[in-house]
């Protein structure tokens, strides 16, 4: 018998961290390929992305030990979530990476905003940076945690064409200093 090695697709995913407050929320949702035949470019297959209903989503409540802890928390989630899932999971799973900017603790979202971005960096990742407010309001008009609306927010950008550079992920910190980004 003669056997062929099956080259089945890989799973892609959106992964969010939220730790603007003193809850840590981190989530990941499968990204669906887009379905459309007018689809143009096979390299960008994930630009149109749905979000499956296949996620998984953490909250910690960590205070002021979110920026000593949210490294080893995101490990031990991505850990968990592997081991629920029929897939293996490896980083260049990730499609694109969505973080809350701010406003909030300063610390925890400089953290948080960093390690996203070295994240993106390495993987050659858009960042989706969102604004809180946006993330809060749209998580209690659809009564979802902050972590998935975190992460639907960036799937509506990302369906729109819009796929920021991870260097365009600024932090929030409340002030307007002539640009509203910082």
């Amino acid at each position: 018998m003669n056997l062929k090695a099956l080259h089945l697709p890989r799973a892609r995913f959106g992964l969010g961290i939220h730790s603007t407050t003193g809850v840590l929320e981190i989530a990941i949702a499968q990204v669906l390929p887009n379905s459309s035949p007018d689809s143009d470019s096979p390299s960008n297959s994930f630009s149109s992305n749905k979000i499956s209903s296949n996620y998984a989503h953490r909250t910690w409540d960590l205070g002021r030990e979110i920026s000593s802890q949210i490294h080893t928390c995101l490990l031990d989630f991505l850990r968990e979530f592997e081991t629920n899932q029929e897939l293996k999971f490896c980083w260049n799973d990730i499609v694109w990476l969505a973080v809350a900017r701010g406003i909030g603790s300063f610390t925890s979202t400089r953290v948080s905003m960093v390690m996203v971005r070295a994240i993106a960096q390495q993987l050659d990742l858009p960042v989706y940076a969102l604004d809180c407010e946006a993330i809060s309001t749209f998580a209690q008009t659809q009564n979802m945690p902050l972590g998935v609306s975190l992460l639907q927010l960036a799937q509506l950008q990302s369906l729109s064409g819009n796929f920021p550079h991870w260097s365009e992920a600024l932090p929030s910190y409340g002030g307007d200093f002539g640009n509203g980004n910082i």
